[in-house]
């Protein structure tokens, strides 16, 4: 079953087109995508809950923006989309370790069970994406159909990116101090809000030099 028959809530749906329609467009890819995870997230529960399915959406929203773009840029856009996704997830989840490890240290009581949990979840990513992937296999041009070819490849590439930084989490989680439900609920909002301007500042750096 793929992540688009799960029966999704219409939020997933218009993430989905909003991430097409970015990398139609192809501009700030990296940065816009990253907002857009924000707003995802302050929109949801403001927790770790959720975010490996709208990391799942974001994938799937990027290959229907390379598959409904022309023929002739499919393949120059798949290979930039490739590697402005590896860079999202990579500089997120960083910024979450990061942060994370920031809060054990200051003795913050957030929620170490919600971040094991969100761990397990991302390990699930792999076999999401390699569903996502099957779906969109066969609608590309002649042109990058060569390059769809490898998407289990580079997304298997992404996933082992993400395994260690993973099992830092964990790590970090288990000096975490447990909170009460409400209390964990909003610290590790405010932590977790704290992470992402962290990416987004580090991708909009990048995009400057």
């Amino acid at each position: 079953m793929t992540h688009n028959s799960e029966g999704k809530d219409s939020s997933g749906a218009h993430l989905r087109d909003e991430v097409a329609e970015i990398v139609r467009d192809g501009r700030e890819v990296a940065k816009r995508i990253t907002s857009l995870i924000q707003r995802a997230i302050t929109e949801g529960s403001g927790t770790l809950v959720g975010l490996p399915g709208i990391l799942a959406s974001v994938v799937e929203g990027a290959l229907k923006g390379v598959v409904s773009s022309a023929p002739g840029e499919q393949r120059e856009r798949l290979e930039a989309v490739l590697i402005q996704l590896e860079e999202v997830f990579v500089s997120i989840l960083n910024a979450i370790h990061l942060t994370v490890k920031e809060a054990a240290a200051r003795g913050e009581r957030v929620a170490g069970e919600e971040v094991r949990g969100f761990a397990s979840e991302l390990f699930s990513l792999a076999q999401l994406f390699g569903e996502i992937v099957s779906q969109y296999a066969g609608q590309f041009s002649s042109e990058a159909r060569v390059q769809a070819s490898d998407l289990r490849v580079h997304f298997g590439r992404i996933a082992m990116k993400i395994a260690p930084l993973v099992q830092a989490l964990v790590l970090a989680a288990v000096e975490i101090p447990q909170a009460v439900a409400a209390q964990a609920v909003s610290t590790t909002s405010s932590w977790l809000a704290r992470a992402l301007r962290r990416a987004a500042d580090r991708l909009d750096g990048e995009q400057k030099e």
